[in-house]
């Protein structure tokens, strides 16, 4: 009794000098964000606090008391409030559902996740174009010509990074490869067999040695059998992707990748007569 009398008089003594206040309150706040309110299921529990944040040694104790059923917290995790209204949004919010504003938390997502789409290789064509129109509408700068310079200035990171994300998600390489990355593997680490590397050199060899004022049917016949390679391809590519085969779909944009390098070589040659 003694002794929570003694804590209790320290405890008001900390509140009437600013510098302990300042530091007990810095402690209490330690224990939640966004500004929540403790509030405790019984006056033990508050005697119990004020002894505990006096005593150090006590301090874990106190701790486990509010994690358990005597105390609970209002609170939002880090970062899942509004920065304009402070209401609750999701991660994957662009827009506040509260009062409407652009969220500053579009730095976290994927470019997948940027366009409403699921992780995937196979992708609606169609609907992502609506997507991009759609969000090209609601960041558009008219609508943002009276809100505040944050709000200007998200609309321009933001319509630039829905863009970016459409070239890439919109191209079937470059969105495979995109994914690949999300899943952690280097397309420059693929090693591909020796066959079909030797098989690519001599074909580059092979362009590069062409007369573009001669050898344009000759080109144009290469060009046709690349492409028919090109497209095998990617329907296997499509394949793995579809059974999950991460390994083996990269190896197929890796082989892709080369074919694409003799595909521009040959279209080079066609243009330059």
């Amino acid at each position: 009794a003694r002794g929570n009398m003694a804590a209790s008089m320290r405890l008001s003594a900390a509140f009437k000098k600013p510098g302990l206040s300042s530091g007990f309150s810095k402690y209490v706040s330690s224990f939640s964000v966004a500004k929540p309110s403790v509030i405790c299921s019984s006056p033990l529990a508050n005697r119990h606090f004020s002894v505990c944040m006096l005593k150090p040694k006590l301090r874990g104790s106190c701790e486990q008391l509010f994690r358990n059923q005597s105390v609970r917290f209002k609170q939002r995790p880090f970062g899942q409030v509004c920065w304009n209204c402070r209401g609750p949004v999701t991660r994957t919010d662009i827009v506040c559902k509260k009062c409407d504003s652009l969220l500053d938390t579009y730095g976290k997502l994927n470019y997948f996740e940027i366009m409403g789409e699921t992780p995937r290789y196979d992708i609606d064509a169609s609907k992502l174009q609506e997507k991009l129109h759609e969000m090209q509408k609601s960041l558009h700068p008219d609508r943002f010509a009276s809100k505040s310079r944050k709000e200007q200035d998200l609309s321009d990171d933001l319509s630039a990074l829905v863009n970016q994300a459409y070239q890439i998600l919109s191209r079937p390489e470059k969105r495979a490869r995109y994914l690949l990355e999300l899943h952690g593997i280097d397309l420059q680490a693929i090693e591909l067999d020796a066959p079909f590397l030797d098989r690519m050199m001599e074909l580059n060899e092979r362009v590069a040695d062409m007369d573009p004022a001669r050898d344009q049917d000759t080109a144009r016949e290469l060009l046709q059998t690349v492409r028919v390679e090109i497209s095998l391809l990617n329907e296997q590519m499509d394949s793995f992707f579809q059974k999950d085969d991460l390994e083996r779909a990269c190896v197929a944009l890796a082989k892709l990748m080369y074919l694409r390098n003799v595909e521009t070589l040959l279209r080079d040659v066609l243009k330059e007569l």
